[in-house]
């Protein structure tokens, strides 16, 4: 997801990407190829209900934003679980002016392209996917996808 915030109109937007563990933070000035800024802050905070998953706030204390002509200046990558709803918050400050935008969005549930083997199953109670047997309690064991079966190391 990108959060972008436009510095002149004092707005924020966001759109959706492809990558679903990584949010990035960008800044744009109306029309503008070049950003520049003012004493530029900015963070951001994910909520999974009451818990605080992320909270981060930039740029570092010993670094100072000056100018960008990228969309984005800042990636921050988010385990989420899949299924979950979330609250994530974004805000910055430029020139003495603060503005935040707040996005509640549900994580997409996991498909078989996420799974670790083709044969294990997403448990939706769990929210982890399962292998066809149990894991064996003693011992080290990898899964063996052809043979269906854990394999002892």
């Amino acid at each position: 997801m990108i959060f972008l915030y436009d510095i002149t109109n004092l707005e924020w937007s966001h759109r959706d990407t492809e990558q679903k563990d990584v949010f990035f933070i960008g800044f744009t000035d109306g029309d503008k190829d070049l950003v520049e800024f003012d004493n530029l802050s900015y963070g951001i905070k994910v909520l999974s209900g009451s818990e605080t998953i992320l909270d981060k706030t930039y740029p570092k204390e010993d670094e100072t934003v000056i100018y960008t002509d990228q969309e984005w200046i800042k990636a921050v990558e988010v385990i989420l679980t899949p299924g979950n709803e979330y609250s994530v918050s974004v805000w910055a400050e430029n020139g003495g002016v603060k503005n935040d935008h707040e996005h509640i969005f549900t994580s997409p549930l996991a498909t078989t392209i996420d799974s670790p083997f083709t044969s294990w199953i997403w448990d939706e109670e769990n929210k982890s996917w399962q292998p066809p047997t149990q894991k064996p309690v003693d011992g080290y064991w990898t899964w063996d996808e052809k043979k269906l079966s854990w394999v002892e190391v």
